[in-house]
């Protein structure tokens, strides 16, 4: 009789497991869909401004200033959305991992591991959604233009400010 009862709660046991498991599985993928649903519209603008910009919609005749304009919008839309992304992923990881800090430190603890696997899935969604954006980033941006620029912005800013010479310091007369 006494096999019968300890088969019976082996049983019971594995299909708690399995339904824990489940839970565990259902929010983390709550939690990243979650996060692909908060950063959907950033996302979507720069999606579209990319769509602008491949359509052709721009003649090969425009302006040096329309490409600039292009560029500066392009750098806005693409640093948009990466920040969406990370704050909204680190808006979902926080209360997680604040929760997961006030269990007892048991990994086999059902509530420890549906947080560990949360905070798990949404920093592997936020990496991977970051690194979507940053591959359209290298593609969409002039990268050795915006380089440049950023170079000269700092070379004038040095100088504009005095550095050089009239700042009444090292210079010997």
């Amino acid at each position: 009789h006494g096999g019968h009862t300890t088969a019976t709660a082996s049983i019971h046991n594995n299909n708690n497991n399995a339904a824990v498991e489940k839970t565990i599985s259902n929010y983390a993928s709550f939690q990243r869909k979650l996060l692909r649903q908060r950063s959907k519209s950033a996302i979507a603008k720069l999606v579209k401004h990319r769509r602008r910009l491949g359509s052709g919609s721009s003649n090969f005749l425009s302006s040096a200033k329309q490409a600039d304009d292009d560029d500066d919008e392009s750098r806005r839309l693409h640093s948009t959305a990466m920040t969406v992304i990370l704050s909204e992923a680190s808006h979902l990881i926080t209360p997680l991992g604040q929760w997961r800090h006030h269990l007892p430190p048991d990994n086999k603890l059902p509530l420890r591991r549906l947080c560990n696997r949360a905070m798990e899935t949404l920093n592997d969604e936020a990496i991977t959604l970051t690194c979507r954006v940053g591959e359209w980033f290298k593609v969409d941006v002039d990268l050795k233009k915006w380089v440049q620029g950023a170079q000269q912005r700092r070379f004038h800013k040095h100088y504009d400010s005095g550095m050089e010479g009239g700042d009444g310091g090292d210079n010997e007369s």
